[in-house]
């Protein structure tokens, strides 16, 4: 059982924190190994129990979560050199370069300037990744909407590592 079948949520990126909470408190009490005594506590029980607090911690952050769907759906592997878009990845690099400089002469002013840039292209990013989620909502998990998840993921993965 996947964590979306776990807490019954039809699989998006961004969860309701109210239901969230209301579902993992149900399901935490339903699982927790005090509650059905030590008679029937078992093994499962506390996988359970465990499964419950790993969906809690992932739904509640967005990276986690899509992270979460694309390894379900085998969108990911670890250390994968996932191809990003030559313009965006030039873009970051040029952006990384001015920042570099800009700290190197104690420039504020384009300091400022370069990581307000940098934040613009993740606000961007992040604006596009409402309307992946919709694509979710409206049409399910499709080969395009899972592209278009893995794609915005190792963007923004590349741009906050490259924004410190």
């Amino acid at each position: 059982m996947n964590y979306f079948e776990l807490f019954n949520i039809t699989p998006h990126i961004f969860i309701d924190t109210t239901t969230l909470k209301k579902t993992f408190f149900a399901l935490s009490r339903k699982f927790h190994p005090d509650t059905l005594g030590s008679a029937l506590q078992t093994e499962n029980t506390l996988l359970n129990a465990a499964e419950i607090n790993n969906a809690w911690e992932t739904f509640k952050s967005t990276d986690k979560t899509i992270h979460y769907i694309l390894t379900i759906n085998n969108q990911i592997a670890d250390n994968e050199k996932y191809p990003i878009d030559n313009t965006f990845l030039m873009e970051i690099m040029e952006l990384k370069e001015q920042l570099m400089d800009a700290e190197m002469d104690e420039n504020n002013h384009l300091l400022i300037k370069v990581k307000t840039e940098m934040d613009a292209i993740e606000n961007k990013l992040n604006s596009s990744l409402v309307q992946i989620n919709n694509q979710f909502l409206s049409t399910g998990i499709t080969a395009l909407n899972l592209q278009l998840l893995k794609d915005h993921y190792y963007k923004l993965k590349y741009i906050k590592k490259n924004n410190h």
